[in-house]
């Protein structure tokens, strides 16, 4: 009931496995210039290494672990704390994308988002 609008919820299940390189994606192809990612974050419980990432061409880095992390060059969010989280990129040339989740998720752990925008400054 607090989130009418639905939400976006990415989960180890209570009492299963841990999610290994779960991935959650959309391709696009987008102009050159400066971008910046919003995200609401309702919550995020338990232990988790999860990614929202804009790569580019047809696939995100791969998070296989606790401790995995996406190359120092692809713009990335590492889910933490709720609230309205953002990231910065510049495309240089008009450019085909991928953007998404990516992440391990510990059994018991879950994040819950209630909205994504990617905006054009």
């Amino acid at each position: 009931p607090n989130n009418r609008d639905g939400l976006l919820v990415m989960q180890a299940g209570w009492g299963c496995d841990a999610v290994t390189n779960g991935q959650m994606l959309q391709h696009a192809s987008l102009p050159a210039g400066d971008y910046r990612i919003e995200l609401n974050v309702t919550e995020v419980t338990g232990s988790s290494n999860v990614y929202f990432l804009v790569a580019t061409g047809d696939a995100l880095p791969t998070i296989d672990g606790p401790s995995a992390t996406p190359d120092s060059s692809t713009p990335a969010y590492k889910f933490g704390t709720a609230g309205l989280q953002s990231f910065k990129f510049t495309l240089d040339v008009s450019t085909e994308i991928t953007i998404g989740f990516a992440g391990y998720l510990r059994a018991n752990s879950c994040i819950k988002v209630s909205g994504i925008k990617i905006i054009r400054e």
